[in-house]
């Protein structure tokens, strides 16, 4: 997150009320009456933070997702909870898939073709093979965008190793269990935003802050997304303004681009976990496709803001 030109006139602005109260204090009496203005000031609500003082957003920003810290994930979520969740739903394709035997991959290291092939009718996945087919003639992992991120999801939470293929691995086998699907839920979830770079799931360099701020995002999605709501405005009211990269030269010329940045980093990848939901708006054109989105009960069961919010 980049240097926040308000935070560092405010710090500007407790060190003057500090001295002008005491103009002929020592050195040390200014300190205490500095520390003491510092203490009151982030334990003060900020509007800029979405009404979060800034000792509560650096909880929230920096401590873990589980025990005492401000956000915590719910990994006690029984399975008829999570029935409906897709991108848990292919975890657990994968792994069982994987209990039975290694998976083949290819030279860059993706899933093997037949492999996916094989994977493509167990999986829920908005993708039409068919018809794909018609045109590539194959499929490969990275053609099945949520494959191609889940596999990365499970390498790097631990669950499966690449060794001669792909192998689950004995971490993985303990969340193989239908018992465990909250924890597993919650480690995917912990795993894509906290480990994956959000970036590659929409190739684009920018906004690298994003995801240091996600979850201030999902803070801020409580309200902003309660009922239907566009890309833009859950992106103006639920992403830290001061963790935006300005505009490129092309954006200024041909449109804001970070809506959709926000939609493919934290919209989209919440609809997978059964957070968000989605609905296509009509069209004005064949090209355009507007979307809304509004948080689902299982946004509020999982994500506990706590025990002070």
């Amino acid at each position: 997150m980049k240097g926040n030109p308000d935070l560092r006139a405010a710090i500007r602005a407790l060190v003057r009320d500090a001295a002008r109260e005491a103009p002929n204090a020592s050195l040390d009496e200014l300190n205490r009456r500095l520390g003491r203005r510092v203490d009151q000031y982030n334990l003060a609500p900020q509007a800029e933070l979405g009404g979060l003082s800034p000792e509560q957003m650096s909880r929230l920003l920096y401590e873990g997702w589980s025990g005492n810290g401000l956000l915590r994930l719910n990994s006690d979520l029984v399975p008829y909870e999570l029935d409906t969740v897709d991108i848990l739903h292919n975890a657990r394709v994968v792994l069982g898939r994987l209990g039975q035997g290694p998976l083949k991959q290819t030279q860059a290291g993706n899933l093997a073709r037949v492999e996916v092939m094989q994977l493509l009718p167990q999986l829920r996945v908005n993708f039409d093979a068919e018809r794909f087919l018609a045109v590539s003639r194959v499929i490969n992992e990275y053609d099945v965008q949520w494959l191609h991120v889940l596999r990365h999801v499970l390498v790097a939470g631990g669950l499966v190793m690449r060794r001669k293929g792909f192998r689950i691995t004995r971490l993985g086998r303990t969340y193989m269990p239908e018992a465990r699907m909250g924890a597993l839920y919650a480690l995917l979830f912990e795993t894509l935003f906290r480990k994956i770079d959000l970036r590659a799931i929409d190739m684009f360099d920018h906004h690298a802050g994003l995801q240091g701020t996600v979850a201030y995002s999902f803070f801020q999605l409580r309200s902003a997304a309660a009922d239907w709501a566009s890309p833009e405005r859950l992106a103006e009211e639920a992403w830290l303004e001061r963790a935006k990269d300005p505009m490129t030269p092309s954006e200024l010329q041909f449109g804001d681009l970070r809506p959709w940045t926000f939609q493919r980093r934290v919209l989209t990848p919440l609809v997978m976990f059964g957070l968000l939901e989605e609905c296509a708006l009509p069209a004005e054109d064949k090209w355009s496709r507007p979307v809304e989105f509004r948080k689902t009960p299982l946004f509020d069961r999982f994500l506990k803001f706590g025990p002070d919010r």
